[in-house]
């Protein structure tokens, strides 16, 4: 289904998740294409992004986040503790995906969500990241080589 986004489902979305009305929510949602929810998630305010970004599955999360523009992605995650980061975002990335959304968080965020990653995840994210991510003059980030 291509997306009509209009005031009116935004205000309907927004009303919906004012009731925490998460299965009309997820009825309404499923229907579209992570790009679609990437958009509408685009025009709530923080706290209903929040809301809304906790409703989806760890796949779907991930692919909406995907669709997020680069540069918003740090002010949407920071909205969200660093194990939610990880295992609902994180987790379901192909690694060059999760480099780049890591590569996006403060350092501070982006070392308290690598510590809540197995070693075996930490290793794919940190070799895409290193591989893509050299700082200028060839110098490596000080948390990236642990």
């Amino acid at each position: 289904m291509k997306l009509e986004l209009n005031r009116h489902l935004i205000d309907q979305l927004t009303d919906l998740i004012e009731q925490k009305a998460d299965q009309d929510i997820i009825q309404i949602i499923s229907e579209f294409h992570p790009a679609d929810i990437a958009e509408i998630i685009e025009e709530l305010d923080s706290d209903e992004a929040k809301y809304l970004f906790a409703l989806l599955d760890g796949e779907l999360a991930a692919d909406v986040l995907v669709e997020i523009p680069e540069n918003d992605w740090n002010s949407y995650l920071k909205l969200l503790p660093p194990d939610v980061i990880a295992h609902r975002f994180i987790e379901y990335m192909e690694s060059d995906d999760a480099a780049d959304v890591m590569a996006e968080l403060d350092e501070d965020l982006q070392d308290e969500v690598l510590q809540q990653l197995e070693d075996k995840e930490q290793a794919g994210v940190r070799i895409c990241w290193n591989t893509t991510r050299i700082l200028p003059g060839g110098s490596w980030p000080r948390n990236w080589l642990r």
